[in-house]
């Protein structure tokens, strides 16, 4: 059943199936914060692509209307192979709310996938992160929640031989008790970006 919300209220709350601005379906709820909820959804235009959709509520942004040029047009300018991709954004249909659509990531966090790593492969995920917060600071920004919870770690199952191999994802699976998988990729999540302007923060998110 489609969503009915109460004009002008913030909604940050969803169940299994309701419809987001009629493209996004939702799944379950991945998790919440002070500054929001992130839902897993399927957007049903895009050949039912699952998304994470992260509801941030507007009573928690100091100037909704400024952050929604600023902080959008940051995440779409930026590309890279560890950083989550942003496809979509916009504000909840008849809600003061808004939200940001990105890549869903099925991995583990960082503490979590760090338990079973060798060292080289520690090494290698660190060199990572390295990489996507230099890409960052390149652009003029920073990566305002850096935390193990936004650091995901995939893996990915590698069949046939290393110079021909084809590469799938695994779905349900623990990434660190299957040596058939590949090496460990990084991928950062859920950003709150600042801008470095003139050496200081002059406009800060906390997404």
């Amino acid at each position: 059943m489609p969503w009915s919300p109460v004009p002008g209220v913030s909604m940050g709350s969803f169940t299994a199936g309701e419809s987001i601005n009629g493209r996004y379906r939702v799944i379950r709820q991945l998790g919440a914060g002070a500054m929001g909820t992130v839902f897993l959804c399927e957007d049903i235009l895009q050949v039912r692509r699952k998304v994470a959709l992260k509801v941030l509520r507007s009573d928690h942004l100091e100037d909704s209307e400024e952050w929604s040029k600023v902080e959008y047009e940051a995440l779409t300018r930026l590309r890279h192979p560890n950083l989550a991709r942003v496809h979509d954004f916009g504000r909840i249909t008849d809600s003061h709310d808004w939200f940001i659509v990105s890549e869903f990531i099925r991995g583990d966090d960082l503490l979590e996938a760090c338990r079973a790593f060798e060292e080289q492969e520690f090494l290698d995920v660190v060199v990572q992160i390295c990489r996507a917060l230099e890409y960052i600071h390149v652009q003029g920004y920073v990566h305002f929640d850096i935390k193990p919870d936004n650091i995901l770690v995939t893996r990915s199952r590698e069949i046939g031989k290393v110079d021909t191999s084809k590469v799938v994802q695994v779905e349900d699976h623990p990434a660190s008790t299957d040596r058939c998988l590949g090496p460990p990729r990084v991928k950062l999540i859920d950003f709150g970006l600042a801008e470095k302007i003139t050496g200081t923060f002059d406009f800060a998110i906390k997404g």
